[in-house]
């Protein structure tokens, strides 16, 4: 039987959010800077993220994927005006074709 990263995983990320939750709420309100990681584009980075908890790059998926490891990231990643996990590059939809069709 195979054992769940999940459990352990959660418990981790979680750890790391609230410490960076911390740390935001700490700064001046007036000054805040994000204090999760951020791509240039202002999303949040998912696989400094992973990096940061020590954990190996493949189990970067699980961040994308498992709703309730996506969903405790993008709390935090909107309160410090971050992008969340899953938005689309701005860049990417204004050369969108017009005719094109959503889910096509």
């Amino acid at each position: 039987m195979t054992r769940s990263i999940l459990p352990e995983l959660l418990r981790d990320l979680e750890l790391y959010l609230d410490r960076q939750a911390i740390e935001w709420q700490r700064q001046p309100e007036h000054d805040r800077v994000p204090t999760l990681p951020a791509n240039p584009d202002s999303k949040v980075n998912v696989r400094a993220i992973i990096l940061a908890l020590g954990r190996a790059q493949s189990q970067e998926q699980h961040l994308f994927n498992k709703p309730e490891l996506k969903s405790a990231i993008n709390a935090v990643a909107i309160e410090q005006g971050l992008k969340p996990i899953g938005s689309r590059s701005d860049v990417g939809e204004s050369h969108r074709r017009p005719d094109a069709k959503d889910g096509s």
